[in-house]
């Protein structure tokens, strides 16, 4: 690829990306790219995982436009490699996954029933480093069985054992009210950056959010597709940033 070929490319990714967060952004006024830049990186992971980066080629750009001597002759030229960085941001911006791609999926889960003993989803939790159990009836969620509803349960009762046989259902509206958390469901088709916003801003009512749960079109009385915890999200920003 020429340079000026380069040059040509580098520059249409910019327009695309203007194009693109003026869009999402839906700015009544006129913003420059850079200030755009700002808001967005308060509102999307990707634009803040590569902020750095993108003020650069902001800041290239013009040198590209505003400073050359000529159409085509500029006085900087970008390489190969921050072309192929900037395509690879832009298309991310584009087409990201959905809550159901980089959610923990109905397969991978396990469920907890009211007559389970709650010892044994105890165990499981344990061997499988989960921090919460749908609760589940004919597939639909009833409830989260986590730390906070057994203590919840504990401290309304009084009580500071539990009885070998005790089951799930036992709990009773303990699974679903929970004192510290709360949980949100959202369609399958959720862009990822709704999901980061969500955890970004996770307290409310002086709850947390605990899990998103995945379902057809995010109705909490759906089947359960999949879930999405805080660490699905750290995991899949991990990925992100390599």
């Amino acid at each position: 690829m020429v340079q000026r070929e380069l040059s040509s490319r580098f520059l249409n990714i910019y327009n695309e990306l203007s194009e693109y967060m003026e869009k999402y952004l839906n700015l009544r006024d006129y913003r420059s790219h850079v200030q755009m830049l700002n808001i967005m990186s308060k509102k999307n992971h990707i634009i803040k995982n590569y902020y750095d980066e993108l003020r650069t080629f902001a800041n290239l750009r013009n040198i590209i436009v505003h400073d050359s001597t000529s159409k085509y002759n500029p006085i900087a030229e970008p390489n190969k490699e921050a072309v192929k960085l900037y395509e690879k941001i832009l298309n991310k911006l584009k087409d990201p996954p959905d809550a159901y791609q980089i959610a923990t999926k109905k397969e991978e889960m396990i469920f907890a029933h009211k007559n389970m003993r709650l010892m044994d989803c105890i165990i499981k939790m344990h061997e499988k480093n989960f921090s919460y159990l749908p609760v589940c009836e004919d597939d639909k969620l009833i409830g989260v069985l986590s730390g906070d509803s057994i203590f919840t349960y504990m401290r309304e009762n009084s009580i500071i054992t539990i009885h070998e046989n005790f089951t799930v259902g036992e709990l009773k509206d303990c699974i679903r009210n929970h004192i510290d958390e709360r949980y949100s469901f959202v369609a399958r088709e959720t862009p990822i950056s709704e999901i980061v916003e969500m955890y970004s801003n996770d307290i409310q009512d002086g709850k947390r959010l605990g899990a998103v749960f995945v379902t057809a079109t995010g109705g909490k009385h759906e089947k359960i597709l999949g879930m999405i915890s805080a660490w699905d999200l750290i995991e899949y920003i991990g990925k992100e940033e390599q």
